[in-house]
């Protein structure tokens, strides 16, 4: 299992969210580049970075921080607002090894667009749930539709080989990591990610045997709860 940190940005500086609240919103004080290099030197090999603002659609994607990440020899997942095969290939051409793909992904077309254009190993479908329902639009509003394995089920079918879960409730609280639909997806043929919640080095050991490939860990690493040392001793495949 790889452990992912989380680069979530807001206003041009890292940020952490409480439930994904906007009006519950902790700053840090340090610069993005510089915090991508302090994970690089501990051993992170992957990066995961959010716009929250293009996820809320308060503000269009920059993928301004894609190549700073990428020059320090990181790979570079980029989430938040990537709503269209343009979103993506901007992305991409930046210098992201992946795309995040939440909204987008419950719209017709676009999923197989995206597939198509940059392929299954680019491409990873955000599986946001709160209370039981897949929430899209920056967890705004629920997707409908189909239950959660249902709906993986369906993304399995149409070519998508990597998943990345969120218990949106769990998310910037410390409480652990929801892994009770880890192996299911893992069944269905995913690799399988999972966020939210992780608040200790015991959570990274219990979604390794609970069949994570990887898991993104933000306000943790960023406090302190989990050492900058669990990077290094876990991140290799």
């Amino acid at each position: 299992m790889m452990v992912v940190p989380a680069i979530d940005i807001l206003d041009g500086r890292p940020v952490r969210l409480l439930q994904g609240d906007f009006a519950q919103r902790t700053d840090y004080a340090v610069d993005i580049e510089e915090l991508g290099r302090r994970y690089r030197e501990a051993g992170a090999r992957r990066i995961h970075l959010v716009e929250l603002g293009a996820a809320r659609g308060t503000g269009a994607r920059t993928n301004a921080w894609i190549e700073e990440l990428a020059s320090l020899g990181l790979e570079v997942d980029a989430a938040g607002g990537i709503r269209s095969l343009e979103d993506a290939r901007a992305a991409r051409q930046r210098g992201a090894a992946r795309v995040v793909v939440g909204t987008a992904a419950f719209e017709p077309g676009k999923l197989d667009a995206m597939l198509a254009a940059e392929g299954a190993e680019a491409l990873v479908v955000a599986l946001d749930l709160r209370g039981g329902q897949i929430m899209v639009e920056g967890w705004l509003r629920s997707a409908g539709g189909l239950p959660l394995l249902e709906q993986a089920a369906a993304f399995q079918r149409a070519g998508v080989r990597q998943v990345l879960y969120t218990d949106v409730l769990r998310d910037g609280t410390l409480r652990g990591p929801n892994l009770a639909p880890v192996r299911a997806l893992e069944e269905l043929g995913f690799a399988v990610g999972v966020a939210g919640g992780v608040g200790s080095a015991e959570d990274l050991a219990l979604a390794r045997a609970a069949g994570a490939s990887w898991i993104v860990v933000g306000k943790a690493l960023m406090e302190g709860a989990v050492p900058l040392t669990a990077l290094a001793a876990q991140s290799a495949r």
